[in-house]
């Protein structure tokens, strides 16, 4: 394993710490399927970590793969998720801003309403009290 990647793998961690993410390395092993010696290895450049383990870490806390083996981009992905258009996502979406919209203009209507409401019952309670 090379120094430098030992140094972005103790990098994660440290994040992950400091983040609250996780407690400790103990932790990280665990989630990871591996002994914490073995993490204690991995951080000293002593030994490599598994492809899939680096998958799995990748999926479980959001670390890009490009970064923790060649130090390319930044150590958390990127949202990857782009909406094309005229996709069934995109149409969706759309579809539900119309329908945001309707519902909006549906209770600036309702409010506008009330307004009336209360503005005609309170000149009828006002002509009320001083005729009695």
């Amino acid at each position: 394993m090379s120094k430098e990647l030992a140094l972005r793998f103790i990098e994660v961690i440290d994040y992950l710490k400091k983040e609250g993410i996780i407690k400790s390395k103990r932790e990280l092993a665990n989630a990871l399927g591996i002994s914490p010696s073995l993490i204690t290895e991995v951080s000293e450049g002593r030994t490599n970590i598994s492809f899939s383990r680096i998958t799995k870490l990748s999926e479980i806390y959001n670390i890009n793969k490009d970064w923790l083996l060649h130090g390319t981009g930044g150590m958390i992905k990127q949202d990857e998720f782009k909406v094309e258009e005229n996709t069934e996502i995109y149409r969706n979406v759309i579809d539900i801003n119309k329908t945001i919209t309707l519902a909006i203009e549906s209770i600036k209507l309702a409010h506008r309403v009330i307004e009336h409401y209360n503005e005609e019952h309170g000149s009828q309670k006002e002509r009320n009290a001083h005729s009695g």
